[in-house]
């Protein structure tokens, strides 16, 4: 009774396709839902005709199996709760930021949504524990990220107005943005230049 017992308490947590531990995200955030009502009853089930000391050796196997089931599942609920809070976070993180790329011409508008994504960041931090090393260094690459993402998509409408974004808030960057920001408007800056002073050129004569 108490090995078909463990069975299906085996089947009911790790099917692979059924079993509540293996369900992940939103899917994972209520698995002790329905669990004690099927405990009880598969406890019933598997130790039906059991009596005398025979059902008081089951009922004493089946409470560990049981114990160590439960145990499992509030371990399970409680990470995979976690980890669909933080995946939250981080994920309202990377939607300021494009929120926050795609209006690289509106100064205003893309100041509120970097401080959205910062402000979500910090509570992914507290949420995580980070130090306040880890969380200058992440906060250091937000904002270089958000402004390297700006000047490129400014390039592609006006590149030297992208390079005049690059010296203004050029102390936002880390240097290896800065980098390769440079590397990468130089030679297109450069070419937009020669392409304004060949049509002046064409125009006044």
């Amino acid at each position: 009774a108490t090995q078909a017992y463990r069975r299906a308490q085996r089947e009911y947590l790790d099917n692979p396709e059924t079993g509540r531990l293996v369900q992940t995200g939103e899917n994972a955030l209520d698995l002790r839902r329905g669990s004690d009502e099927w405990f009880r009853t598969a406890r019933e089930e598997h130790g039906k005709g059991l009596t005398g000391a025979a059902r008081r050796r089951y009922d004493a196997e089946v409470d560990g199996l049981q114990d160590q089931a439960q145990q499992r599942l509030v371990n399970k609920e409680a990470g995979e709760t976690r980890n669909y809070i933080e995946n939250g976070y981080k994920s309202s993180v990377e939607g300021y930021l494009t929120d926050a790329a795609d209006n690289y011409d509106n100064p205003e508008l893309f100041q509120q949504n970097l401080d959205a994504a910062l402000a979500e960041q910090q509570r992914l931090a507290a949420l995580q524990g980070w130090d306040a090393a880890t969380l200058d260094n992440a906060r250091g690459q937000t904002v270089s990220g958000a402004y390297k993402q700006r000047s490129l998509l400014a390039a592609e409408a006006n590149p030297v107005a992208a390079g005049d974004m690059l010296d203004a808030y050029g102390e936002n960057l880390t240097p290896d943005d800065r980098y390769a920001l440079e590397t990468k408007l130089k030679p297109i800056i450069v070419d937009a230049k020669v392409r304004e002073f060949v049509g002046q050129f064409v125009s006044t004569t």
